[in-house]
């Protein structure tokens, strides 16, 4: 019987107790803009990034901005499409692949986008996990 105590707490402290369900794209792991390229990577937070959401342009238009101590990023896409344009800690913007996996469209709902692509002659993965800001009328 100890034997069976001592197991079953040896597998009560191994497994975990994980809130996010990580097959579920309608959650995050963390908010906010998470990016790697060549030696570069960074994070900044959702609470430091602004999203706004432009459903009547022509086309309509995602736009993710923030500024956060040496990182800062400027992403513009039209809504709904598999790229856009970046701009990466002051550098020139670059066109990427953006495949946007949550596409909430009200102020509070979850936007999530996934990149892929080059920036700066260097492989670039990354992803905006943010909560709309502001819808434009």
């Amino acid at each position: 019987m100890k034997k069976f105590i001592f197991l079953a707490l040896i597998c009560l402290a191994v497994s975990s107790c994980n809130n996010d369900d990580d097959m579920d794209p309608n959650t995050c792991n963390v908010q906010g803009f998470t990016f790697s390229y060549g030696n570069e990577s960074g994070f900044i937070p959702e609470s430091d990034l602004t999203t706004e959401l432009d459903p009547n342009g022509s086309p309509a238009l995602m736009e993710i901005y923030g500024f956060v101590g040496p990182d800062t990023v400027v992403f513009t896409a039209p809504y709904n499409s598999d790229g856009g344009d970046i701009i990466i800690n002051g550098l020139p913007s670059e066109t990427i692949s953006a495949s946007l996996d949550v596409s909430g469209t009200n102020v509070g709902d979850l936007i999530r986008y996934s990149l892929t692509g080059t920036y700066q002659g260097q492989p670039l993965t990354g992803e905006f996990c943010v909560v709309v800001d502001l819808v434009r009328p």
